[in-house]
């Protein structure tokens, strides 16, 4: 369960929008935000769970996800995960991390989720299945699914790297394209900027989540840009 790895914070710097944003260096990092995913998320949502994991880097945030979901029992979830890195793409895809037991994992969840082959961890076919690799630029691209399709966004630390006015575009879009019921989890020190009539925020210690409550199109673009 992610809250084995409570504490286990790690570093970042990574790619993104016009150049270094986010590399998650570990698998669940951030756990206190894994735990809302699994308690206070998942139980409102059916199956298939679709979730969108935005500059994915080395793929650690993604199949971290994919974890959580398996560990939940959650059925013939997916995964996409997106990045303008073509190079952060193919890692991603690979799913192979080195010779030592990847950051952020017990030795259980290596046995469960990873297999040792060739000298290097990797991730278990079965669980690399659940996961598929897209090229996209949040900043600047169309959403990479219909709206109405996925449930939950973890677009965490990516906005970091973006201007305030790149943030209210990908935060204005991303509003209009959840569904209802739908949650959106960003990085530590990010808000969503003018989303207060649409989502509610849930808070667990010093962490939150946002949940979209209302539907995203009565909410004016131009007074969310006001607001933010």
């Amino acid at each position: 369960m992610p809250s084995s790895h409570a504490r286990e914070a790690g570093p970042a710097g990574g790619s993104g929008p016009g150049g270094p944003l986010v590399v998650h260096g570990r698998f669940f990092q951030d756990p206190a935000q894994f735990d809302l995913l699994v308690g206070r998320c998942l139980p409102g949502l059916d199956d298939p769970v679709v979730v969108w994991v935005a500059g994915c880097a080395n793929g650690q945030e993604a199949y971290s996800v994919a974890m959580a979901l398996a560990a939940a029992g959650r059925q013939g979830f997916r995964i996409l995960a997106t990045d303008v890195s073509p190079e952060a793409l193919a890692r991603t895809g690979s799913g192979r991390y080195g010779a030592r037991r990847p950051r952020g994992l017990t030795a259980l969840d290596a046995e469960r989720y990873l297999r040792f082959r060739d000298g290097a961890w990797e991730v278990a076919d079965a669980l690399r299945a659940h996961v598929e690799t897209l090229h996209h630029d949040l900043a600047a691209g169309p959403m990479p699914l219909p709206a109405g399709t996925c449930q939950v966004v973890f677009c965490r630390e990516v906005l970091t790297g973006m201007t305030v006015d790149q943030q209210v575009s990908v935060l204005d879009r991303l509003i209009r394209w959840l569904p209802v019921g739908g949650w959106l989890f960003l990085g530590g020190a990010e808000t969503e900027r003018g989303g207060a009539s649409v989502f509610q925020t849930v808070e667990v210690g010093d962490r939150r989540v946002y949940r979209a409550v209302r539907p995203a199109l009565h909410v004016p673009a131009r007074a969310q840009r006001s607001a933010g």
